[in-house]
């Protein structure tokens, strides 16, 4: 499979005339969660010939291509930039995937360290805690419940509480479900929900719901204590595009 998306890759740069820095798995195979019939949320930044950046008006930033099971996002570098500078959430889960397609480590390492520069818990923070929020909404509203859906509220309420306790953006994984703060009866129901989800099969946990509840009153609290990352890194990161892209 590895293979089969080099090839996918390496298509993509020469109908797309760029040059692919990063690329990751991202979405239910990046987490652990996937299904046997799940398909590839394959992701990456590239650039373009410097000339591409010196016209008038630039092309479009972002590449999109579906290959079967295999789905291609994409992100200019200069966006990728403009958006780590924002401390994108999307955007860093793309680097801290544990699944890594094309990798110029070079290019990576200075990335990483932008992100740990920019990095804002505060915005990242309201980010997870609004997706969380919202799914959970769904969740209540449905007729019937999947793990899936327990999971799209879990998850970002996990990524929370990971900032809360390490202040830095966790490592994409299934440990994010078993932080400290978890009781025992609530990680024991973690594991069922991840197995059910696995398994692709409906789901209700009542101990999961009340976790819930108490988690996003919780969240919401420390969320409005939160505060900014003033820091600029306007300049070093135009220093470091100008370098990439000569």
């Amino acid at each position: 499979m590895y293979k089969e998306i080099q090839n996918i890759l390496y298509e993509i740069e020469k109908q797309e005339k760029i040059h692919i820095l990063f690329a990751c798995e991202s979405g239910s195979r990046a987490w652990n969660l996937h299904e046997m019939k799940s398909d590839y949320d394959i992701r990456c930044i590239y650039k373009h010939e410097k000339e591409w950046y010196l016209q008038l008006y630039e092309g479009r930033d972002v590449i999109e291509s579906s290959f079967n099971s295999f789905e291609v996002v994409g992100w200019d570098l200069k966006k990728a930039l403009r958006l780590l500078n924002k401390s994108n959430p999307t955007l860093m889960e793309w680097l801290y995937s544990p699944i890594i397609y094309r990798n110029n480590l070079m290019f990576t390492e200075e990335l990483k360290n932008f992100a740990s520069q920019s990095f804002s818990p505060y915005s990242v923070l309201h980010h997870y805690l609004s997706m969380a929020k919202k799914n959970y909404i769904r969740l209540k509203q449905a007729d019937s419940c999947t793990a899936k859906m327990y999971l799209s509220v879990l998850k970002p309420l996990q990524i929370c509480f990971w900032i809360i306790e390490k202040d830095d953006f966790p490592p994409i994984g299934l440990h994010i479900f078993y932080t400290s703060h978890a009781t025992p009866v609530i990680e024991e129901e973690m594991k069922k929900v991840i197995l059910q989800k696995q398994s692709g099969l409906n789901f209700t946990s009542k101990p999961l719901l009340h976790y819930i509840e108490s988690s996003i009153k919780t969240l919401g609290e420390i969320a409005k204590e939160g505060r900014k990352n003033d820091s600029n890194i306007s300049k070093g990161l135009t220093d470091f595009f100008i370098k990439m892209i000569n």
